[in-house]
C-alpha cells in the first residue's frame, strides 16, 4: 500500500502479488481514504483500535494505523486479505478484523419469546386506529363503571392483580405477566377494577377504535337491566 491519498491495496501476502483494489475512492460519507506507512493492517503492536471504513458502496476496510499484521478489504461477501506494511517488523497477536468477529450474534433470540395469547381474529372497525395505553387503580380501587369499546382491545397486567369480567363470562383475576382481550363493539366490559387491597394495580392495552368515537362509552343502567341476562352468575 502507498503513502498518502493515491494507492492501491494488494491482495495476496506480504503486499505483493494477486488482484489489486483501489482505496482511494471517495466512501459514502464523502471522505477519502489515504495511505498510512504502516499499510493495511490491523494496528496491534501499537495497540491501536480497528477501524472500519467504507471505501465505496460494497468495499469495506478494516485497518488500523501503523503496526504488525494484516488488514481486510471486504467486496460484498468477499474478503481480501493485504499484507503487512513495511513496519511490521515487530510482530505481536493478530486480532481479527472482520465485524463479524468483533461482534458475535447472541442464540438468546432462539428462545426468548414467549406466546401470551392467540386469538380469532375479531372484527375490526372501517378505517380503525391503534392506541396503546397504560391504566393504573389504587388498592381496592372498582375500575372503570361497565363500559364498551368500539374495537378489540388487547391487555397485559404489569402489576398487581386485575378483576376482570366480559358480558357472558365468569369474573376472574388476571394477575402480573398474564393477558387478556375483549371484542369490543356490544359486549360490556362490566368490571377492571383492583383485586387487591394492599397495593396497586398497572395494565397497558391496546385497543383498535372507531374514528371519531370514544375508545370508552359507559353504559347506563335502563341498559344493564335490559341486558341482565347477557351477564353470567356472579360469585357469591
Amino acid at each position: 500500500m502507498g503513502h498518502g491519498g493515491g494507492g492501491r491495496a494488494e491482495a495476496g501476502t506480504g503486499g505483493h502479488g494477486g488482484a489489486e483494489v483501489p482505496y482511494g475512492a471517495p466512501d459514502v460519507s464523502g471522505s477519502a481514504l489515504t495511505g498510512h506507512a504502516g499499510g493495511l493492517n490491523n494496528g496491534t503492536s501499537l495497540g491501536w483500535a480497528v477501524h472500519r471504513r467504507t471505501v465505496r458502496p460494497g468495499l469495506v476496510l478494516y485497518t488500523g494505523g501503523t503496526g504488525t499484521g494484516t488488514g481486510t478489504v471486504r467486496r460484498g461477501g468477499t474478503a481480501i486479505t493485504t499484507g503487512p506494511g513495511p513496519d511490521a517488523a515487530e510482530g505481536g497477536p493478530a486480532v481479527p478484523g472482520t465485524h463479524e468477529h468483533q461482534h458475535p450474534h447472541s442464540e438468546a433470540w432462539k428462545t426468548a419469546l414467549t406466546v401470551l395469547q392467540e386469538v380469532a381474529p375479531p372484527a375490526i372497525p372501517e378505517g380503525a386506529h391503534v392506541s396503546t395505553v397504560q391504566i393504573e387503580y389504587p388498592p381496592g380501587d372498582q375500575g372503570a363503571p361497565p363500559h364498551r369499546h368500539p374495537g378489540p382491545a388487547f391487555g397485559y397486567v404489569v402489576e398487581g392483580e386485575m378483576r376482570f369480567e366480559l358480558e357472558g363470562e365468569p369474573e376472574r383475576i388476571v394477575r402480573a405477566g398474564e393477558a387478556f382481550w375483549e371484542p369490543g363493539g356490544e359486549v360490556i366490559h362490566y368490571q377492571d377494577g383492583n383485586a387487591r387491597t394492599d397495593t396497586r394495580l398497572r395494565f397497558v392495552v391496546t385497543m383498535l377504535c372507531e374514528p371519531g368515537q370514544p375508545m370508552l362509552v359507559l353504559v347506563d343502567d335502563e341498559e344493564l337491566k335490559q341486558r341482565a341476562h347477557l351477564r353470567a352468575p356472579r360469585q357469591p
